[in-house]
């Protein structure tokens, strides 16, 4: 059994997935696997695993088209690593990544680790106002965290999907926690937003987790991100009608910007629910989504949520929960403005023009950071 396994899941996306796996490929480490899984693309994706030419790398293709929480479970299944993690085709792996992880799990007893991750806009990216942009994010030592507490903190709108246990992105799971839960569900990703349903899911399986405030990975937004599409308003429609997954009924049609929205849609499509009070409710929930709301999707947000209340509680307001959810975003606004518990830092037009130069600009800072 190799030690980590990498999965990039692949449809149709050549151009960025060249620079990704290119970030995997300068990776030192031996024991790993990379495993790209093509969701039946066109020639170019096989052609540019070809010209790897590096025996840890492996190519699987599905049979027919998948919806993409089925592909990601299909490419699960050829997973051998005792740890594993996804990584988008447009995303990458900073260098020394593995080294740095495998020296994380010698040291912690844990099996779940996530990590703080950097952002690049491709120069292609939707959101033209941040193409070019990097955004670091990094500070110094581990955090060993209680799941149940951040799941919390997740669902009261204290902190970001990004702080849980995922298994994407810098987050890593172990073997053992993901044959537990297919044992109980049946499968591994049951929403289909895989890695945000991935988070709120393995918080339930496990007591404690770890959280590296050093990033292990660089999440990237182009022309071909279905978060991007999906937060500027494009279509994106193959993502909600291929498969046999669906957004889940309560919550209308899941064509939303809200993010409260999509990880309270994977809460309820999780079987074990660990959170049971008012927090986890749907007026609480919608009132949250309507808080968070940035100013210029309010208007959209306020409606969906309105008409999903109607279709479900009529007879309930969302004025009380609205109050409450008030509050603690303040309180949170705050503490943003005073302090930051890493360190943020971001680059407008840096000397990166894809995934690797991005991942080698952000390498650079951080070790310069660590070692001033």
């Amino acid at each position: 059994m190799k030690k980590i396994s990498i999965i990039v899941p692949t449809k149709d996306r050549a151009d960025t997935l060249y620079w990704c796996l290119k970030t995997l490929k300068n990776q030192k480490c031996e024991d790993i696997e990379f495993i790209v899984s093509d969701n039946l693309s066109g020639p170019e994706t096989k052609k540019v695993f070809d010209e790897l030419q590096d025996e840890r790398f492996r190519y699987i293709r599905t049979k027919r088209r998948l919806g993409m929480s089925e592909h990601w479970e299909f490419a699960l299944e050829h997973a051998t690593g005792e740890w594993v993690t996804f990584l988008g085709d447009d995303d990458g792996m900073l260098p020394n990544a593995a080294e740095d992880f495998i020296e994380l799990t010698n040291k912690l007893n844990v099996r779940a680790i996530s990590s703080n991750m950097c952002k690049f806009y491709w120069p292609d990216a939707l959101d033209k106002t941040n193409a070019e942009k990097l955004i670091i994010r990094s500070g110094r030592g581990v955090e060993v965290r209680e799941s149940r507490i951040w799941l919390n903190k997740v669902l009261t709108g204290q902190a970001g999907h990004e702080s849980l246990p995922w298994i994407y992105n810098g987050g890593f799971v172990h073997h053992f926690v993901i044959k537990e839960i297919k044992k109980n569900q049946g499968e591994f990703f049951k929403s289909i937003i895989p890695d945000v349903y991935s988070g709120v899911c393995v918080s339930q399986y496990i007591d404690k987790y770890a959280f590296s405030l050093k990033p292990l990975m660089i999440g990237g937004s182009s022309k071909h991100s279905n978060g991007a599409k999906i937060s500027n308003g494009n279509s994106c429609t193959d993502f909600f009608t291929e498969g046999k997954l669906r957004f889940h009924e309560t919550l209308g049609t899941g064509k939303t910007t809200s993010v409260p929205i999509l990880v309270y849609e994977s809460y309820l499509k999780s079987d074990k629910k660990t959170i049971s009070n008012k927090i986890t409710s749907l007026p609480y929930q919608l009132a949250r989504a309507i808080v968070s709301a940035p100013p210029s999707q309010k208007k959209d947000i306020t409606s969906y949520c309105h008409q999903i209340l109607k279709e479900n509680s009529p007879s309930k307001t969302l004025f009380m929960y609205y109050k409450v959810t008030l509050r603690i975003k303040r309180k949170m606004d705050s503490l943003k403005q005073k302090n930051y518990t890493f360190e943020k830092k971001t680059f407008k037009n840096p000397s990166a023009k894809n995934i690797l130069e991005a991942a080698n600009f952000v390498s650079d800072i951080i070790n310069d950071q660590l070692n001033g």
